[in-house]
């Protein structure tokens, strides 16, 4: 009885190891994104990550701004002398 109690203990702890892990990752990931394009950025690299696609937001609407086409729906082109940002160029949420 005493060894099956060590093996579950053992594994529990295994588990919980491995979840704390893939959180731990999990939860850095955005900081390594950001120091990534920092260092880009700092280097003097203006330009977009490679293989920078448009993304989705929490309600699964894409951010037409970053790389959709002018005539995508939702989408309007941006008028002259004006940026071009996500609450000027892409319609309601």
């Amino acid at each position: 009885m005493l060894l099956l109690l060590i093996g579950v203990t053992l594994l529990t702890v295994l588990a919980a190891a491995l979840l704390a892990v893939w959180q731990a990752r999990r939860l850095a990931q955005p900081l390594v994104e950001l120091a990534a394009t920092a260092e880009r950025l700092g280097s003097g690299d203006p330009r977009p990550r490679s293989g920078a696609t448009a993304s989705s937001s929490s309600t699964g609407s894409p951010r037409c701004w970053t790389a959709a086409p002018t005539g995508s729906p939702g989408c309007s082109p941006p008028s002259a002398g004006s940026p071009r940002t996500p609450r000027t160029s892409c319609g309601p949420r």
